[in-house]
């Protein structure tokens, strides 16, 4: 199922507060593409008017050639941000509900519930947020829909969880479905996705291999309890006796070499948000070594 979005424009009033504009891509079958922005940046946007949840102000969305309509949203499955529901509800109540009304199989849904541990006797008030979103994953993912489409809902899963779901989305991707991944975690991009569309402000700001774009990312190095001697490095930030330097990642094994050298207490590498990502890739970071 081939999904293509054309000039996709969504104004919110007359100046375009926290909408989108021209926002052209297509994802084909057996292709997982990751839209990757800051919160805020209109992912959310594009997916509600892909789904049929916002009227877009001009733009079309076709499937397979053919402009959305109530047919074609059936094959769409859509895991939503924030997943809400009647909160005197159990587990199990909405998971009967599901199947009843829903053309779901029934034992990959039970193999799901299994498999990511869904507690069916809790209440949907008392799960967890973690636990809001497996149960929207496994909901979707019940429907073996031709095109699945995920807004952010992963962030809040557990490691274990995380990694049942990108197994289940590359095998859905090597059964040629087609998959659409908002998100703000760079992780979850790198993880599964094919090619990355970078959104920021309202904008696709282009298109790249996920292998390309890779390239260029960086990694922060935060070195703790560094005692006083010059730094082998041009660009860093000290904060006391901690410090902090902004590397490309594929420099990393290379600075940390030179790191070992020096006396410390800790390091630790970490990921920088998603906004510090566009800003080294719009060219605004110039303090990464």
């Amino acid at each position: 199922m081939k999904l293509k979005v054309e000039n996709l424009t969504k104004y919110y009033d007359k100046r375009n507060k926290n909408g989108v504009e021209n926002i052209n891509f297509e994802v084909s079958n057996g292709e997982i593409y990751g839209l990757f922005g800051p919160k805020g940046s209109g992912k959310t946007t594009i997916i509600k008017c892909i789904v049929g949840l916002l009227k877009p102000t001009k733009g079309i969305v076709k499937i397979d050639g053919n402009e959305t309509d109530f047919r074609t949203y059936k094959s769409i499955a859509y895991v939503p941000e924030i997943f809400s529901y009647y909160n005197n509800v159990s587990v199990l109540e909405i998971l009967n509900v599901t199947k009843r009304i829903y053309d779901v199989n029934e034992k990959y849904l039970a193999d799901l519930t299994r498999t990511f541990d869904l507690k069916v006797q809790k209440k949907f008030d008392d799960l967890s947020q973690e636990e809001k979103s497996i149960l929207s994953i496994v909901l979707s993912l019940s429907y073996e829909p031709d095109l699945l489409i995920i807004d952010e809902i992963n962030i809040e899963i557990n490691d274990v969880a995380k990694e049942f779901f990108y197994e289940i989305l590359l095998d859905m991707k090597h059964k040629d479905k087609t998959i659409l991944l908002a998100t703000s975690c760079m992780s979850h991009v790198q993880a599964v996705c094919d090619k990355i569309g970078i959104i920021n402000e309202g904008s696709l700001l282009g298109e790249y291999s996920v292998e390309s774009f890779s390239q260029n990312l960086i990694k922060k190095i935060r070195i703790y309890g560094l005692e006083n001697t010059e730094l082998p490095f041009k660009n860093f930030k000290r904060i006391g006796r901690n410090v902090e330097i902004v590397v490309k990642e594929s420099l990393i094994k290379g600075t940390l070499s030179k790191i070992l050298n020096l006396r410390y207490r800790d390091l630790e590498i970490l990921t920088p948000k998603a906004e510090e990502i566009l800003e080294h890739f719009l060219g605004g970071n110039e303090n990464v070594i």
